[in-house]
């Protein structure tokens, strides 16, 4: 505290109430950089690098002018960074590790590391553009050496996993009924039941987790959740998605066939609700608010254009819908209710200190794994590049909920949309923005990330030339051509029983009866995962996250009938002796002991 006074008078300040916390942290941010320059006594300050090497001191006067010139050009260069990666830079520049500087502005190192680049990349396109790098004088010229080198020492890291290792988690709803063909019916709460008895029993609501790391259970008569594993692998992350279809598929077949030997003659179906499914991203603490209303919203509405599963939606002038989601929306976000476009709960399930949560509501439950990917891929790309202030308020919309029920009814895709700045833009139009955006922060050559760009590319080249060719790819587009085809040989109405049958029957997850795996059977849908490879994650967690620990302690557990209570972050073990395993880090695969 004397220090904080010592520094407020010698400043001349004083605090205002109003503003007191984000002062004193300015104050402590300023004086923690002040103290780590001090520890560094070779140093040259950014007043330094306008300074003509003594190198230098044989040039003609013409030549240090155009030197002066060069320097000038630099400092503005270094001066037009955003201001987080110049203060990067500059710490970088004066020798500091990424630890100390990471230490200094209370930030992982990871994000030193993204700030970095970003100010490389600007960096290295304004000075080759405008100095020649021989006329670059001395200091400088030797911090963009160390720079080229390190960064070049990055890059070549990067190749090998451009994306930050992040967490992802997919949660879908379905809904389970009886469809009895002898006038015996079971009730929604029997057929929960029956669903989840070769799993567990004497529960009415069960709620359990599984082998492979993944939750199941249910809340609502008639209907059931799944919720995937944590995975740090977007096919990863798909394939537990789809493992969790093949897992729901065998339950239902196995009650089905207990409930026909007791005389309850019919079939359980199980549909996936295309309206009721959200992503789970971990995202730094320090992203606020304002910044997912700004730069990762208009990205999230006009999203649904290539990640819309399509519905029939009756009492519409316009029958066929991109997105159901869509119309359900209420608020951009929200608190606890499922009516946001996004949400953060008050639980990360992971260090409150570092992580928060959150969770995409506004995004349909997809079964085209390419869709999937897309969606889940450009996402990713857009959440590192938020996290690293890379993205500009330039794409906040002026009504983000009538823009999304705008672009949900217009299947041309060519509607346009207003921003804030009351420019107007078609969906497709903001979309490549954010496309430009994650090629200039992204290296199209990395592994990983080149796909995701590419397949994003395409999508939008489709989507404006026509979204029809999309057919194979993507769910509304999918479902479209198939409505269609069905309406036009039977000559039915939009809003026909029949139609809205085969709406639901699309998202039918028994594969010898569901739409869509009808299509995937005749390969008219394009595949990125092999069965076996979704029949792997049925019963294997992902091995580099938690779920690995907690997926394998669960298939214990149930082979020794150890009693305990499993939980996203930690698993509490009653007997033989109480015990707390704990993890706050869902990119750790183990767990600690918390006490005996």
């Amino acid at each position: 505290m004397r220090l904080y006074k010592k520094f407020a008078l010698r400043k001349g300040t004083r605090p205002c109430n109003s503003s007191t916390p984000s002062w004193l942290y300015q104050i402590t941010n300023n004086l923690c950089v002040s103290w780590l320059r001090r520890q560094k006594r070779k140093l040259k300050s950014l007043d330094a690098l306008t300074n003509i090497d003594s190198r230098y001191n044989s040039l003609t006067p013409e030549q240090i002018l155009e030197q002066k010139e060069s320097s000038e050009c630099i400092v503005r260069a270094v001066s037009a960074l955003p201001e987080r990666s110049r203060q990067v830079f500059i710490l970088y520049l004066e020798g500091f590790s990424y630890r100390e500087i990471a230490t200094s502005l209370d930030v992982p190192t990871s994000t030193v590391s993204g700030r970095l680049q970003t100010a490389k990349k600007q960096l290295k396109s304004s000075i080759s553009e405008d100095v020649p790098f021989s006329a670059v004088p001395g200091p400088l010229r030797i911090a963009m050496e160390k720079l080229r080198k390190d960064g070049f020492t990055m890059e070549e890291i990067l190749k090998k996993h451009p994306l930050r290792r992040h967490i992802y988690g997919i949660s879908n709803k379905y809904e389970v009924r009886w469809e009895s063909d002898n006038g015996k019916s079971l009730s929604p709460q029997e057929v929960v039941r029956d669903l989840f008895g070769e799993v567990i029993s004497r529960r009415v609501y069960p709620d359990l987790f599984l082998e492979n790391g993944a939750r199941l259970h249910s809340e609502d008569s008639g209907f059931v959740q799944y919720a995937t594993p944590e995975c740090d692998d977007i096919l990863q992350l798909i394939a537990h998605e789809k493992a969790g279809e093949r897992i729901l598929e065998r339950l239902s077949l196995s009650a089905e066939a207990k409930a026909n030997r007791e005389g309850f003659k019919g079939r359980m179906a199980v549909s996936k609700l295309s309206d009721e499914s959200s992503e789970n991203y971990l995202l730094s603490k320090h992203v606020k608010p304002a910044q997912l209303r700004n730069r990762l919203i208009p990205f999230l509405v006009t999203r649904q254009i290539f990640a819309g599963a399509g519905a029939i939606i009756l009492k519409s002038d316009s029958p066929y819908h991109i997105s159901r989601r869509a119309n359900q929306i209420k608020v951009d976000i929200s608190t606890s209710a499922r009516d946001g476009i996004v949400r953060i709960p008050d639980n990360p399930h992971a260090d409150k200190e570092r992580y928060q949560r959150l969770q995409a509501l506004i995004g349909d439950a997809n079964m085209s794994e390419w869709t999937s990917y897309l969606k889940i891929g450009a996402t990713s790309l857009l959440i590192q590049m938020l996290e690293d202030d890379f993205i500009p308020n330039d794409f906040a919309l002026h009504d983000p909920i009538m823009a999304l029920q705008q672009i949900a009814v217009d299947i041309e895709c060519a509607g346009k949309i207003e921003l804030s700045s009351g420019k107007q833009l078609t969906a497709i139009e903001i979309q490549r923005e954010y496309l430009r955006l994650a090629k200039s922060y992204f290296e199209s050559s990395w592994r990983g990330v080149e796909d995701v760009l590419a397949k994003w590319e395409y999508a939008l080249d489709c989507l404006e030339n026509d979204p029809m060719q999309l057919d194979g790819e993507v769910d509304w587009v999918i479902k479209k051509r198939l409505l269609e085809t069905y309406r036009d040989k039977r000559n039915l109405e939009w809003h026909s029983p029949e139609i809205s049958a085969m709406d639901l029957g699309y998202h039918n997850i028994r594969r010898a009866e569901g739409l869509y795996y009808d299509l995937e059977e005749k390969g008219k849908v394009k595949r990125l995962l092999t069965d076996e490879r979704v029949g792997t994650s049925i019963h294997e967690p992902p091995q580099t996250t938690r779920a690995k620990f907690r997926g394998n302690y669960v298939k214990l557990a149930n082979e020794k009938k150890i009693l305990c209570g499993v939980n996203w972050s930690y698993i509490q073990i009653y007997e033989p002796e109480q015990k707390l395993l704990s993890s706050a880090d869902p990119l750790a695969p183990d767990y600690v002991e918390f006490y005996d």
